[in-house]
């Protein structure tokens, strides 16, 4: 029997999205798939049971001006975000958050 490791902490989800967006040029995007997969050993299926915390984290870090989650060109409705694709971009406050962070971490 498979032991499930334990869910990723929201500190954990947020760097590694950060961490994502950060190597990409700053127009690109990122699928919440991919961060949850980054949250995971390689071949665990566990990542598909964390992407509703992926995406939990995503609008928390949407609604602090972090990120921008949309559908093709518009923003994705809170009511909405649970289902369907999205796409994770840096957002307005997306440096200063990181500056934050790493200044905190010194």
């Amino acid at each position: 029997m498979a032991v499930t490791p334990p869910p990723p902490t929201t500190a954990q989800i947020e760097a590694i999205i950060i961490g994502l967006l950060s190597r990409r040029v700053a127009s690109s995007s990122i699928c919440p798939s991919d961060a949850a997969r980054g949250l995971c050993k390689p071949g665990s299926a566990a990542w598909r049971a964390w992407m509703p915390l992926v995406r939990d984290v995503a609008q928390a870090m949407a609604e602090r001006g972090v990120l921008q989650i949309t559908r093709g060109d518009q923003a994705v409705p809170k009511a909405e975000l649970q289902r369907g694709a999205i796409r994770l971009r840096r957002g307005l406050g997306f440096g200063a958050w990181r500056a934050d962070r790493n200044d905190s971490s010194v």
